[in-house]
């Protein structure tokens, strides 16, 4: 190759690298992200159930693990006041009744409310998968009390 050829899979391999970065950096660790919420919530699925991707579902909060839920903080929640989310949108992938842990940023939201989740993880088997951390290909599964377990720093104390 002559040497003004190299420039372009030079920067495509530069590109790559930094891309490859930012993936790695995409998730903090399950502690500073959950520092990072508002609210985290277990829920459970309920109502009509479709596994079609985009199929709007309906979930009921049955715990909170940070923050505070309250109808009145969300724009767009169910008639009945439960959480509304679509398969495959932030990491929603469940079967009908299953359970999931929503959590919510301050992140594009409106002023004031929260719309929508920043990211879910359902539990399958007693078990969540948190995200990819660190070098990719790495991930942090553990049962659903150890998980709940990281929130307990944030409890307030009466």
């Amino acid at each position: 190759m002559k040497p003004h050829h190299l420039f372009v899979p030079l920067s495509l391999l530069l590109t790559a690298l930094a891309v490859s970065d930012l993936r790695a950096e995409e998730w903090p660790s399950l502690d500073r992200y959950a520092s990072n919420c508002v609210l985290v919530v277990k829920a459970r699925q309920v109502g009509n159930f479709s596994d079609k991707e985009d199929s709007k579902l309906t979930f009921e909060v049955v715990e909170t693990w940070k923050g505070r839920f309250d109808q009145r903080d969300f724009t767009g929640l169910s008639p009945e006041g439960y959480i509304q989310a679509a398969q495959g949108e932030h990491g929603v992938r469940v079967t009908a009744g299953q359970e999931i842990v929503f959590f919510f940023t301050r992140h594009n939201q409106p002023e004031g409310k929260l719309r929508t989740h920043s990211t879910a993880f359902p539990i399958r088997t007693g078990r969540v998968v948190y995200a990819i951390t660190g070098e990719p290909g790495i991930r942090q599964e553990m049962s659903v009390e150890e998980f709940k377990r990281v929130f307990d720093r944030f409890k307030t104390k009466s």
